[in-house]
């Protein structure tokens, strides 16, 4: 079985000290500050802006012109829809009760 790789956008931006997971692709012009984490079978899309310090979890999708804030954390399995905006210090995540 073939391992599951990264699949990034030459035009894509990402800090070296960024950390993302296998099976995750990154669109054209996505921006990825420092100390991201960005989890396996995620979809970052074309012109996405994920600022420093936030954790996008598994099983995510960020649409394109996505922009989230420093340190926020987006639950797995989250959809996020073309052109939101998430303000610094948001956590997004399913709670069961």
């Amino acid at each position: 079985m073939q391992e599951k790789q990264k699949m990034i956008h030459s035009r894509a931006v990402i800090s070296e000290k960024a950390v993302i997971g296998k099976n995750t692709k990154i669109g054209a012009g996505a921006i990825i500050g420092e100390e991201v984490v960005i989890g396996e079978d995620c979809t970052i899309g074309t012109g996405v802006i994920i600022e420093p310090g936030s954790v996008v979890e598994k099983d995510c999708i960020l649409e394109p012109g996505v922009i989230i804030g420093k340190e926020v954390t987006v639950g797995k399995n989250t959809k996020i829809g073309i052109g939101a905006r998430i303000k610094d210090h948001v956590t997004i995540a399913l709670i069961r009760l």
